[in-house]
Parts: C-alpha cells; sequence; structure tokens
C-alpha cells in the first residue's frame, strides 16, 4: 500500500487547511482508482495479447506516471 508514504510526502510540503484537502483529495482518488481500474480493464483486452492485454496497458500508464514523477515532483527537502 503507498498511502502512508503519499500521505508523509502531503504532511512535509502542506500546511494547515491546504494539507487537510490534499489528504482528501488523496483519499478520494486512490477510491476512485479502486473502482475506474476493474472498470475499464475489459476495454483493453485486444488481440495480440488477449487476456493479459489489461496488464500491459496499465503498467504503460504505470511508467508513465513514473516519469511524471520524476521529472515533475518538487525534491522533498526539509523545511528548516
Amino acid at each position: 500500500d503507498r498511502r502512508p508514504a503519499v500521505q508523509a510526502y502531503i504532511a512535509a510540503r502542506t500546511e494547515g487547511e491546504q494539507r487537510t484537502t490534499a489528504l482528501a483529495a488523496i483519499g478520494s482518488s486512490f477510491g476512485l482508482g479502486t473502482i475506474i481500474g476493474p472498470a475499464v480493464a475489459p476495454l483493453f483486452i485486444f488481440p495480440p495479447l488477449g487476456l493479459s492485454a489489461p496488464l500491459v496497458v496499465f503498467a504503460g500508464i504505470g511508467l508513465a506516471v513514473l516519469a511524471a514523477v520524476i521529472y515533475r515532483l518538487p525534491d522533498d527537502t526539509p523545511r528548516g
């Protein structure tokens, strides 16, 4: 589960009401992903890969998100 790491990052980068809003958004995004992922998976089944195609597509999406995180997410430097 990645939630503790995401919540710790948000806690380190936000303050007060902004933190509450950000944590609520993260919680809802995890819930939405749990619902939408299985709902759209059948749409990714195509002939060359068959039933394993959704796994390949979601892995590709994960790699795209990883690249975005590496290049766009600011470094987590402690506040002093």
